[in-house]
Order: structure tokens, then sequence, then C-alpha cells
């Protein structure tokens, strides 16, 4: 029976040897510490909440984004249906279809015309140690196309999707919804570090690509765990999964764009020989034009 998953054990072999072919056993990544990220209610921005209680709450997010470069917000406005729905189709995706249909037809698996530039990716097959090794495959989907047909959707509400791809429908959703959490969070952050007004808005884009680098991620991670960040100390530690809550995290653009205010974290995801992990990751990058 053919495989839903890429060949990396057959490609890491000759690096590997024998005695090695083993996945880490330890789900701490070799006796890291675990940590809770500061955890951010934003239902306190709503504008219901009194003046006070909104400053507060943006003070925070600007405190851990200059402390951590990481924080985990709560009542963020993605709703948990959307959530389980993302889950959902990305295992169907990569549990179900065989491995060279997803790296042949990613395309078409997606409904996406050929001009898309969305890519699968998997392992690391150019790596000449263990140390450059990695155990994961993906999906990179610029967002401005499937944006665009979202709200095509949403405009015509009387359009008939019963026979639309249900992975692209879901992915154009959860994409809009992060969007707007992003472009939130970047005002406020630009608003604080800076005391910038709303014209700052333009260094951000709305329906951007994936870059080497961005503004900032909004993660959506399982509770299978495996999220490390590198502290100023030297050691890594490991992120306890909160199911519903959404990962923020600043980018090498807005460490930059800041002045080194807000931190860019080192981070890496730890893999384990016992359970998969799925993430979701929404790339809030620089306007073109910026």
């Amino acid at each position: 029976m053919e495989s839903n998953y890429p060949p990396l054990m057959t490609t890491y072999e000759s690096l590997l040897g024998s005695t090695a072919m083993k996945l880490p056993d330890d789900e701490d990544g070799s006796g890291t510490s675990v940590d809770q990220l500061p955890l951010i209610d934003l239902a306190r921005l709503h504008q219901s909440c009194g003046d006070h209680e909104r400053k507060e709450c943006k003070k925070e997010i600007a405190e851990a984004s200059r402390t951590w470069g990481f924080f985990q917000v709560i009542n963020h406005g993605v709703s948990k249906d959307l959530l389980h729905r993302i889950s959902t189709e990305q295992m169907k995706l990569f549990r179900q279809v065989p491995f060279d249909e997803k790296r042949q037809n990613v395309k078409k698996l997606l409904s996406l015309s050929k001009d898309d530039t969305t890519t699968y990716r998997w392992g690391s097959q150019n790596a000449a140690s263990i140390n450059r090794l990695s155990w994961s495959e993906a999906f990179h989907i610029p967002m401005a196309a499937l944006l665009d047909e979202y709200q095509k959707i949403n405009h015509h509400q009387n359009t008939s999707t019963t026979n639309t791809n249900s992975l692209r429908l879901t992915i154009e959703e959860f994409g809009e919804a992060a969007s707007d959490l992003a472009l939130k969070l970047a005002r406020i952050l630009a608003e604080e570090a800076a005391g910038a007004d709303h014209h700052s808005n333009n260094y951000f884009a709305e329906d951007n690509g994936f870059k080497s680098s961005d503004f900032l991620t909004i993660l959506y991670q399982d509770q299978v765990g495996g999220l490390q960040l590198l502290k100023d100390d030297g050691k890594w530690i490991t992120v306890k999964p909160m199911e519903d809550a959404l990962i923020v995290n600043r980018g090498d653009f807005f460490q930059a764009w800041s002045n080194g205010a807000y931190k860019s974290m080192e981070h890496r995801a730890m893999t384990n020989n016992r359970l998969e992990r799925f993430s979701v990751a929404y790339f809030m990058s620089p306007s073109p034009d910026t």
C-alpha cells in the first residue's frame, strides 16, 4: 500500500546510520523546561469595555512582545468551529492523500490555478548533517488569490458552494480571520512602540504571501506540543499547548521596524516518536511598497 508520508527515514538513512534510526523520545527536547507564555484576553479590546481596560490590554500585548516575543491570545475572534474545521481538513490532506499525489498535484488538490505560487515541501533532502534534518512536511499558500475569492463568495450570498473544494474554502476562511487578527495586533504594537497613528497601517499587507521573514505570525497548534523558544539565558523552553488559544510571535521585520524594542525570538518545533504534530500558521508580511 502506498504511504501517505514522505520517505524521510529512507532519505536520511545515510546520515543517521543503522543505530540512530529513531526519532527523539523526549517530548520536551532533551530536558528543556516547560513554561506558559503570557496569556492575553482580547475581549478587553472590545468597545463595550472601558478606556482603562483597553489601554491595559494593549500595554500587556506590547510588554509581552518586548520581553518574550511570543504570547497567547484567547477571545481572539477566530471561532472554535473554524479552528476545528481547519484541523480536520489539514489532517485529511496529509493523512489520506498518497505522497506522490501531494508532491505532484498541489494546485489540483487545493483547486488553485496553474499560476498560483503555492508550494509543497518535505524534509531536508540536501542536508549534509544530522543537525540539519527536518522531520516535517508543509504547504506554503500565498493568501492573496484565496482571500479575493473568499470575499467574492461572501459578497454573493446566493453562490452555490456545494461542489467547491472544502479544504480551499476552509483555508480561505481561516486566512481572512487570521488576517483581521494580525492587522489588529500590528496596529496596536505600532501605536505602543512609536505612538504611531493609523497611517502606519500602510506598512502591513493584509493579503500577503509567504516570505522568508514577516512582521508577525498567528499560529494554531494542536495539543501534542513541541514548540520551543530560546530564552536569553540560552535555555530552550517548551510551550504548553492551550486549547482554542492562538500563539502570536514577532518576526524579524517587526524587530527591525521597532529598532529592537520588540523581540524576534529564536524558536523551533520538536518532533517525537509517538504522535504527529499539526499546526497552521498565518504569516503577516510587509506590504510590497514598504
